[in-house]
Formats: C-alpha cells, structure tokens, sequence
C-alpha cells in the first residue's frame, strides 16, 4: 500500500501555492486515513503472526512527507489497535511460551519449552533449538538481548546460552561462573552487563568483557531465590525474590525492602520502573506495590483497578502504560490517567501471562501458555 499519492509538501507552499501549514492539516489526514486502511489488513490465519507493514523511509523523505513522529520514532498508529497472535499450529516451537524480547532491529524473539524463535520484520519465522547444535536446552525459560546485541536464553537446569552477533554460540553454567544450572529471570541492562536470577543461587552478573561477579545472601541480598530484575539507568538495580521482598543493589551495598517497609507482599513475581522513577512490584497472590522516587509506597488490587491480585509480569510501555501479567484473568492496564483497563486477549483463550514485552513504537507482547499475544498499536516507518 502507497499513500504518497494522497500527500504533498513544501518548505514554504505546495505546488498549488497552499500555505505550509494547509499543507501538513492535509499530510496529517492523508496519515489518519493510511492509518485506518492498515488497521483494516486481513487478519492472520489462526496460529499465525502476520508480516508487519512497513513504510519505506525514503520514499518519506523524497516527497517531503510530513510524519508523525512520537517518542522520537516515526510512525503511523494502528486504529483501533489489533490483536495477532503465534501458536505452535502457525510455526512455534511450542505453545509452552515462557518470555519474549524485542531486539534492536524492533524483531521479536520467543523463548518456549521447546526451544526459540525469532519473527522477522517481513513476518519471517526461524526456529532455534539444541538439536541444531546451538542451545543447551530447548527448554527455556527467558530470552534477552544485551547492549552489544548478543542474544541470552535462560534455561531450566543447562544455565545460560548467548548467540553472539558473528553467530557463535556459548553456553555459560555453574560449573563456569553462573550463579545456578537453573535461570529464572534475565536482564540486559544500559551499560552492557547481563544479569541473571536464579532460584538457589541468587545473581549472577556478566559483563561485556566476560568478567562475572555473583551476589547472594552473603552480600546481603535478601533472598537467593530471584525472580525477576530491573536495572536503571544510573546503575541502581531491584531484584525480586520469592521470599524476601524487593532487594536494591547501588553503589555496591545491599537494601532489602519488604512488607515491613510497605511492599504488599514478600514473594514477588516481576519488577519494573516507570520513567518518571517509580517502582512496580507485582506479587504472587497480593496485586502490585508502586514505590516512587521519594520512598513512598502504594499498593493495587482488584479494588483498584486490577483483573487478579495473583501477577506474573509488569511492564512499561513507550507511552506510559503500565501492563500487569495476571496468573488467572489475563492482563490489565493502568493508563498514565489512571484509567484501567483489561486487555482483550479473552478471545484467544488466554489465561495466565507469563511475560511482556514493549518496544520503542508502543506495541506489547505477551508471553502465555497458549503461544504469543501481541497487541499492534503502531506500525514504524522506515522499520529498522
């Protein structure tokens, strides 16, 4: 689909002597109206994730497009936004899918029971698996991509596996610096280093250079038993532990936080960090603790806002929204309004949501056990 017809630009005046900004009233509606036609695509056949359309940059440049450009990212918005989903009858290795990650290039990347696979921009799908001489296990259990763009898989009980960017692969173990055999949660954080959470063995950290540095309770981490990680920017990390609350490691101490200190519960699933700051915690069985910057804490539940008080994943997106993985009623969403809202994934019969994933245009990925749900709210210009 072509849309240059319909718009027309000039620094100053178009070529019938409109002023510029008639011009860009026009450029604006001609991208609305693109915009509802590629909302309209056909639907994938069920199980299937279809290509992504994308715009060509160039051509956006030789006429003189006006684009809209949110977040720094320029992009036309998918309205109302579509829901498109991955099983194991469209390709997947399995539809046992345990995390999701969106690499540099905007791609996605599946972890799964089974192995892992990787959804091109053309809608391409390649399948990664043990028996191809790459992972330790197919069975997996996260996927990230550090800042370098190598790619990590945690597994269940083989350690860590890394595809490096020339292909190779590595695997990494407790028999060679990891924390565990067993990783539960990974993150790639700003600076370079990848951080991993095991269910026994607290963290491990790998660095661009190779160096690793484990922490465990003898440091002073509250817990062992990490679930899930955040890094910031300014190098401050959260860890969640299964038994012990939040745990903050920042300029090389240690600070537990747990119920005592407000969080709604000790055995937390997942973390994140909003840009203005804030901490999202969510819990096992308790709903979600916010804390801000300044220390204070707020607690969520389904009296707030929330589908269950049991949450599996927390996520923010580029515009704001928190997202919320619930173990029993799907996802939920709290707007930068603070409006909430329940995702509509009812319709693919999913239940639980194990991870999420947001890239740079505003779309999210949920990890489930009935494959991948991913939510289009804006389709890039140019792609990479």
């Amino acid at each position: 689909m072509r849309i240059a017809r319909a718009v027309v630009a000039s620094p100053e005046h178009d070529d019938a002597g409109h002023p510029e900004h008639v011009t860009r009233v026009a450029t604006l509606v001609a991208l609305a109206v693109a915009a509802a036609a590629f909302a309209a695509l056909t639907r994938p056949p069920a199980g299937a994730l279809a290509p992504r359309p994308v715009l060509a940059q160039a051509d956006v440049e030789a006429r003189g497009w006006f684009p809209l450009v949110v977040h720094g990212v320029d992009r036309v918005p998918v309205t109302p936004p579509e829901w498109i989903t991955a099983t194991a009858a469209g390709g997947l290795p399995s539809d046992d899918v345990r995390g999701v990650a969106v690499d540099h290039r905007g791609e996605l990347w599946i972890a799964t029971a089974a192995g892992a696979a990787h959804r091109a921009w053309d809608g391409g799908l390649r399948i990664v698996r043990r028996s191809a001489g790459g992972l330790a296990s197919d069975d997996l259990t996260a996927v990230a991509e550090s800042r370098d763009g190598n790619l990590w898989f945690g597994t269940a009980g083989a350690g860590a596996s890394m595809l490096d960017r020339a292909g190779r692969w590595h695997h990494y173990t407790a028999d060679s610096g990891l924390a565990d055999h067993t990783v539960q949660a990974i993150f790639a954080d700003a600076e370079g280093d990848t951080w991993f959470g095991t269910p026994s063995g607290g963290i491990s950290r790998i660095s661009a250079n190779g160096r690793r540095v484990a922490f465990s309770t003898a440091q002073g981490l509250g817990s062992n038993n990490v679930r899930a990680i955040v890094v910031e920017p300014d190098r401050r990390a959260w860890f969640g532990t299964g038994d012990a609350g939040v745990s903050m490691l920042w300029q090389g101490r240690f600070t537990v936080l747990t119920t005592r200190d407000g969080l709604a519960s000790d055995d937390v699933r997942a973390v994140a960090v909003g840009a203005d700051g804030s901490l999202w915690v969510g819990t096992s069985a308790d709903g979600a603790s916010r804390r801000t910057p300044d220390g204070r804490w707020r607690t969520y539940r389904t009296a707030d806002g929330l589908a269950s008080d049991a949450l599996r994943a927390v996520a923010v997106d580029a515009d704001g929204h928190v997202w919320f993985g619930t173990r029993d009623r799907g996802a939920s969403v709290l707007a930068p309004d603070g409006r909430w809202t329940t995702a509509a994934i009812d319709a693919q019969g999913v239940v639980e949501v194990r991870a999420i994933a947001a890239d740079a245009y505003g779309n999210v990925w949920l990890a489930t056990p009935a494959g991948v749900v991913g939510r289009r709210a804006w389709i890039p210009l140019g792609g990479r």
